[in-house]
């Protein structure tokens, strides 16, 4: 009787241990239930931060789910590199660091490989001179270094030549001498122009990863940029001056329209292809605008409705 007590016992504590396994394999999945494998939650980044590219606030960003978690960039005032985000210093090239992952619901840290490329004299002699204008009234210096002398105040919005850039100061002509003003107190001028973002991109109330987050663009978003600075988009989000990464956009190419003549006797289609439906019949020597060009084929309006003609049978007008 004791001993099928005993027996009956060792079952019952068998059984609450399985189901203990099993209880534990649900929370975490395991490889084994002997032991639980710490580098399951560790995984592998890299990041490459190139001098002549990621220059002060012109961030270089992190592979995998160290993406927006750390950030690289080159002083060159003082001639290193560094990082920002989840690991903050001065970095090399080849060197390990193993960060903790805030964002990640995968891993809860890792081990991120720093790549440096020093090519930072590039910098000097690939700059080229462009438009600018003064974003705020600006101090006009005689030389690029601290201490220099201050020459005048110019007013915001006063468009300035810039011919090169030193110890973060533009120089320029004025009043017939060269002089200097802070990198950070001109923007370039261009005419606007559209882009679409690559992924989902945070929108910022500066142009910086420290700026306040006030949106976010979902992937393939297209927004018109206003001004663009040391890697950064000005654009206008919710009727206010915002700033997104140009890293995570491309620029979108805007079809100008022309005119062309046709040159046989030319059938109108619903399609882009010699299968699509004919809706009509240009004569010889009628002149079309064209809405867009793709393999072969322009994109026409025809009675108030998008048709297509073959490129073979016109000629472009100068």
């Amino acid at each position: 009787m004791i001993k099928k007590l005993i027996k009956e016992t060792m079952k019952l504590r068998m059984l609450k241990f399985g189901l203990a396994i099993l209880t534990v394999s649900s929370i975490f999945p395991l490889k084994s239930v002997s032991a639980l494998n710490t580098n399951d939650y560790v995984t592998n980044c890299s990041m490459t931060i190139n001098a002549s590219k990621n220059i002060n606030d012109n961030f270089a960003n992190a592979s995998g789910e160290c993406k927006e978690e750390i950030y690289g960039y080159y002083s060159p005032s003082a001639k290193v590199f560094r990082v920002t985000g989840a690991y903050t210093g001065q970095v090399k090239d080849g060197q390990v660091k193993e960060i903790t992952l805030a964002q990640s619901t995968k891993y809860v840290s890792a081990y991120l490989t720093i790549h440096t490329v020093n090519d930072s004299k590039k910098t000097v002699e690939s700059f080229k001179p462009f438009k600018g204008i003064t974003n705020i009234k600006a101090i006009i210096w005689d030389g690029s270094a601290k201490g220099s002398k201050k020459i005048v105040e110019l007013p915001a919005k006063t468009k300035i030549e810039v011919q090169s850039l030193k110890s973060n100061r533009y120089s320029f002509t004025y009043k017939g001498k060269i002089r200097w003003i802070d990198k950070v107190n001109v923007d370039q001028v261009f005419s606007d122009f559209v882009v679409e973002t690559t992924s989902s991109l945070n929108v910022r109330s500066g142009p910086s990863v420290k700026g306040k987050i006030v949106g976010t663009l979902k992937k393939g978003t297209k927004v018109t940029i206003k001004s663009s600075k040391d890697g950064w988009y000005k654009i206008i989000h919710k009727g206010k001056a915002a700033y997104i990464s140009s890293v995570y956009t491309k620029k979108v190419v805007v079809f100008k329209e022309f005119k062309v003549k046709v040159t046989n006797s030319l059938n109108v289609r619903s399609q882009a292809s010699t299968n699509g439906k004919i809706v009509g019949i240009l004569k010889v020597g009628t002149i079309v605008n064209v809405k867009a060009s793709k393999n072969g084929w322009y994109t026409i309006t025809f009675n108030n409705k998008r048709a297509f003609i073959s490129k073979k049978y016109t000629g472009q007008i100068n």
